[in-house]
């Protein structure tokens, strides 16, 4: 047999630091109606940790700086530091969505087909 598959599994932790502000932004207001539907938080978080390993990065300036981002779309500018993305809020600046890699993309199982 020369033929094989592999699974592979990573983890991506997502934190809401404003829970109630995230469902309100991304849940409950017209914002589905342009981009996605989503029935809570967990959906989300999914839909999120899918598009932060999917995105390429990007430098992004940043007043003075320059930093590496992940702009994902609907949602905006996830700002990596210290190996966490961030997304933070337009209007107040606070930080609302966090995402980290918590394991890198491993094989688990390969088998012959």
């Amino acid at each position: 047999m020369g033929s094989y598959e592999t699974s592979f599994e990573m983890q991506i932790r997502i934190h809401f630091h404003v829970p109630d502000k995230v469902k309100q932004l991304f849940i409950d207001s017209d914002w589905k109606n342009h981009f996605w539907t989503f029935d809570d938080l967990q959906e989300l978080a999914e839909h999120i940790s899918r598009q932060i390993h999917y995105e390429t990065e990007i430098l992004i300036k940043t007043g003075d700086d320059r930093k590496w981002a992940k702009d994902l779309e609907g949602f905006g500018q996830f700002i990596r530091d210290q190996g966490t993305y961030t997304l933070v809020c337009s209007d107040s600046g606070i930080p609302l969505i966090s995402a980290k890699y918590e394991t890198e993309l491993e094989p688990t199982w390969t088998y012959s087909i």
